[in-house]
Formats: structure tokens, sequence, C-alpha cells
């Protein structure tokens, strides 16, 4: 439980940058580190990045599809209804506060690209199939 509140923060941490900055695919960079379960994306040009720092995250990752199957905008319209669910159980303290710490300020309007929308996406799917949850 204590990796998960560690990777919401990490991952609000994403989302607090005021910038507006429209993310593009160039030169992103992945770094991956198998034995503690960290996955990080970063894109030195731009201000937002995802750490996923969930042990057997990476090993359930790779048994997932590419990044390079979904589109855009799919996972624009997903990581948009998973994030409102979410936060809707933030607010409702009626769930486990233990799975729902933080809001997750997930801006549809904007332009994450593509690495940062799919990190999100596998992490939402690897988040409810972890802990038994539907979003």
């Amino acid at each position: 439980m204590k990796n998960f509140i560690y990777i919401c923060v990490l991952i609000f941490a994403m989302y607090s940058c005021s910038s507006t900055a429209k993310l593009s695919e160039s030169n992103p960079e992945v770094a991956s580190n198998e034995n503690k379960g960290t996955l990080t994306i970063t894109n030195n040009n731009l201000a937002y990045e995802i750490i996923i720092g969930e042990p057997g995250y990476n090993a359930w990752l790779s048994k997932q599809q590419p990044k390079n199957t979904y589109h855009l905008n799919f996972l624009e319209k997903k990581n948009a209804s998973f994030s409102s669910s979410y936060n809707d159980r933030v607010a409702n303290k009626n769930y486990n506060q233990d799975f729902y710490p933080w809001e997750i300020n997930y801006d549809p309007n904007l332009k994450y690209g593509l690495e940062v929308n799919y990190s999100l996406y596998t992490y939402f799917l690897y988040f409810q199939e972890k802990y038994n949850q539907t979003l």
C-alpha cells in the first residue's frame, strides 16, 4: 500500500505542472529498473513525467499490448474517464482512502503525448487488476 501512495504522489507531481506546452513524441527517454519495479518516463524538453514505482508493474507491463497498438485519442478518452472515476472515489469517503488518497489532475485539454498517456492508462489497468478495483 505504501508503494501505491508513492506512485500517486509521483503521478500528481506530473500533473501539478502549470505548463501548457504541447507534448511531442520526439526523444522521450525511458529507463527501467526491474529490481525496484520502477519505470521512469521523461522528456527533457517537456514538463511532464510519470514514475511508476510499483513492484511487479514492469513484469505485468511486459505482457500488455505495446503502446503503438493504441490510438492517442483512445488513450486520452480512457485516461479522462479513469481519472474522473478515480477522483470521484477520492471525494467519496465510503471508498478505502488507502487506495484513493489524492486526486489525479488529468487535464484532457492538454496534449501529454502517447508515452505519458500510455503509461497512465496501463497504470490504471494495473491498479484495477492488482487491487480488484473497477474504475
